[in-house]
């Protein structure tokens, strides 16, 4: 009588392939958290972007008739701030801001730690941004006014609010209103395509400027 025998992995054959995809996995999942992590990055850039740039057509179109608002850099990088504080007012009610904080800005910002570029942007120093007027939007995202207040028409955005990793060229960039050709626009440093200039390169910087972030 012939009896069929089943044919099975051994115990040892079963760890060992245990342990290669152990290996495998070791060695592929970081590059894949940190894939997936800039993605997240870059897919909240978009949103903070695309969120606040419509505020900053309905503040232009609607508060001001399309017309000069007087808060906003030029391409030539002149600039007009004598209506900033205005401005500042129709801005952030044209955005969905849901708690707002001076004086005791700790409650609505994470603690940052970034080196500036010497003292062109001494506005976003650690003293002024405590003492800033600080905006929380009602998806997280932060707006810190340049100089702790409204006298420049440039701000801090944190895209993800208080989540990690609270980084500039992460999820910490700089914004200005920049008025060209009878029109607005949010942009980075007037003339150039980053949205860092104020931070030194020895932050680290994942994304420097628009190119890095709509490749």
């Amino acid at each position: 009588m012939y009896i069929y025998k089943k044919k099975a992995f051994t115990m040892a054959e079963v760890l060992i392939t245990l342990g290669i995809i152990g290996v495998v996995a070791a060695l592929t999942m970081p590059a894949l958290i940190a894939k997936y992590r800039e993605q997240a990055l870059r897919t909240q850039f978009k949103k903070a972007y695309s969120a606040f740039s419509q505020a900053l057509q309905k503040t232009a179109l609607i508060d001001y008739d399309g017309g000069d608002a007087g808060c906003q850099y030029y391409d030539d990088y002149t600039w007009q701030v004598s209506n900033c504080a205005e401005f500042y007012q129709k801005f952030t009610q044209n955005m969905k801001v849901i708690k707002t904080c001076k004086g005791n800005v700790n409650e609505c910002i994470p603690e940052y730690s970034y080196e500036l570029i010497g003292n062109t942007c001494s506005g976003y120093s650690p003293a002024n941004v405590q003492n800033a007027t600080v905006y929380v939007l009602q998806d997280g995202m932060i707006m810190i006014p340049y100089g702790g207040g409204y006298s420049d028409p440039r701000f801090l955005v944190d895209t993800n609010g208080k989540k990690g990793p609270n980084k500039p060229g992460w999820d910490l960039f700089d914004f200005e209103f920049i008025y060209s050709n009878g029109s607005y626009r949010l942009d980075g440093r007037a003339g150039s395509n980053t949205v860092t200039y104020c931070f030194a390169a020895s932050n680290d910087m994942l994304f420097e400027t628009f190119d890095d972030i709509y490749k």
